[in-house]
């Protein structure tokens, strides 16, 4: 089973009620939902970070959690300028944190001038993301 994330642990469905995008229903059940999902008979669970698999120990997971990165590393700067662009895939939420990588693009084009963010997905944080922005120019929809 994979787990992105535990909204228990990091009280973030107390956050989900003040989205006015995430129904108050959804926000209240996430967490009883998420212990009950804990609980089903797997022979381990799979997660995407460290701090995932430490908010699963908390919920005191009984069996073997492995974590598996979301990414592959990049080595040299050029691999960076010869690779696709990078892709973000998410579910456009408040807690999945993509206006922090849209605005990293900023940091990075200072050292990598042709890079290109593509980013996938959609739902309740997706109008905020689309406002216009200096950073708009870096950000590609397919």
């Amino acid at each position: 089973m994979v787990i992105h994330d535990v909204f228990s642990a990091q009280k973030l469905w107390r956050e989900s009620l003040k989205q006015k995008e995430i129904s108050k229903l959804n926000a209240l059940l996430r967490p009883v939902f998420e212990k009950i999902i804990i609980k089903l008979k797997c022979l381990a669970l799979h997660t995407v970070s460290e701090s995932t698999k430490d908010d699963l120990m908390k919920f005191s997971a009984k069996k073997p959690i492995y974590v598996i990165h979301n990414a592959i590393p990049v080595d040299t700067k050029e691999n960076v300028e010869t690779n696709p662009p990078f892709i973000s895939i998410s579910r456009l939420t408040f807690y999945k944190n993509v206006q922090v990588v849209i605005k990293s693009m900023n940091i990075l084009k200072k050292s990598f001038s042709n890079i290109v963010l593509v980013i996938v997905g959609d739902g309740p944080h997706r109008k905020n993301l689309e406002n216009p922005s200096p950073l708009r120019n870096y950000v590609h929809d397919y």
